[in-house]
């Protein structure tokens, strides 16, 4: 297959061009131009359109957008980069001919004051304006597919982690700590439950969807996740391969803990993307270990 990818340059960008490449697939990279649209990373001038970009491609693995910044940040700072390209992507795939879409959405869709395993057709709202513009990005891309020729696949990824995250959020910093000797100290109990999920995980799921059999009317909206785990049991992993002493996790007071959940249910995707993940909370610490 031919696949052009969006957010090239990216994180995740860079293990889905790997994959791709182990897999066999011509991809076609594309990054923002100095004129802000998606264009091929070795195009010597912005000439075209982005339709005539995408003529040839059989599917569009679409990673570009604006990250969560703060809950603050306002809806319309997402708008553009989120929905707007979003869309963007649709009509110029489909008046390329390409057969379908591939987007990474975002657990954020789902708020965080639920406990239950989040299932993909559960009608509770986003509690943040990033959540709410993925999944404004999600039904504009499948609005759209059903309009039109194209099947669309929205992956609800959960947090992810792996080589180049930057070593950002909880799993880093708590490794930097167990392997300084310890203690590993917690903000509280460390209650708040996360689902985190191996980039290389992501990008075999991103893989495994181009070439999916799609239920219904071709539009897919699917979990990917672990299933999730609390930072306390994530903390506990990590004193344990380090080899640290029971006593090594401790808890400092805090006035008011996080406790929110996020766990998110996979049944979709092993059923439809034939998907699970082959890195759990012990591989993932593991990997981390290793390269730190």
């Amino acid at each position: 297959m031919r696949v052009a990818v969006t957010g090239a340059r990216g994180f995740l960008g860079g293990h889905v061009l790997r994959l791709l490449a182990e897999l066999g697939h011509d991809a076609l990279a594309l990054g923002r131009g100095d004129d802000g649209c998606q264009r091929p990373l070795d195009a010597a001038d912005g000439s075209a359109s982005l339709a005539e970009v995408l003529a040839g491609c059989d599917a569009v693995v679409h990673l570009a957008g604006r990250s969560v910044d703060s809950l603050s940040t306002p809806l319309a700072s997402y708008l553009g980069p989120n929905v707007a390209l979003s869309e963007e992507i649709a009509v110029a795939a489909a008046e390329a001919g390409v057969g379908r879409v591939v987007f990474t959405s975002s657990r954020m869709v789902y708020p965080g004051h639920l406990t239950a395993p989040l299932h993909e057709d559960l009608a509770a709202p986003a509690d943040s304006f990033y959540g709410l513009s993925k999944r404004m990005a999600e039904e504009v891309l499948a609005l759209h597919g059903r309009r039109t020729h194209l099947t669309t696949v929205s992956l609800r990824v959960a947090q992810v982690v792996g080589d180049g995250d930057g070593g950002r959020g909880a799993l880093p910093r708590l490794v930097e700590l167990a392997l300084a000797g310890g203690p590993v100290t917690l903000n509280g109990a460390g209650a708040m439950v996360r689902d985190f999920v191996e980039v290389r995980d992501v990008a075999r799921a991103i893989a495994l969807a181009l070439t999916a059999t799609l239920p219904g009317d071709g539009q897919l909206v699917a979990n990917i996740g672990t299933g999730g785990f609390s930072v306390r049991e994530m903390a506990d992993e990590i004193a344990r391969q380090c080899g640290l002493p029971d006593d090594a996790v401790t808890s400092r007071p805090v006035e008011d803990e996080d406790t929110s959940v996020y766990r998110l249910d996979c049944t979709r995707a092993r059923t439809v993307l034939g998907w699970t993940p082959d890195f759990g909370l012990a591989e993932m610490v593991r990997d981390r270990v290793s390269r730190a």
